[in-house]
């Protein structure tokens, strides 16, 4: 699939393919990225908390954001 052009693509891949969202985090520009590391939280942990994890550190205060609220939704001890 290509990047994902928008929120909805975000979300949906976040349920039917959360590997491929992650995949695609480099190529989005950091407002998206945000929207999908809101909805990355959402995947299983095991793919998700290793994603998130590293954008803490985005420049970005929003992109950080929406990593933490995606781990505030994990399961994970990691994600703690």
């Amino acid at each position: 699939m290509p990047t994902p052009s928008c929120e909805a693509d975000c979300e949906r891949l976040a349920v039917s393919d959360p590997a491929a969202l992650v995949a695609a985090f480099p190529a989005m520009r950091p407002t998206l990225l945000t929207f999908a590391a809101e909805y990355l939280g959402r995947a299983p942990a095991d793919v998700a908390v290793p994603a998130l994890l590293p954008l803490l550190d985005h420049p970005k205060a929003y992109v950080r954001a929406g990593a933490l609220y995606g781990l505030l939704q994990c399961d994970d001890p990691r994600a703690a």
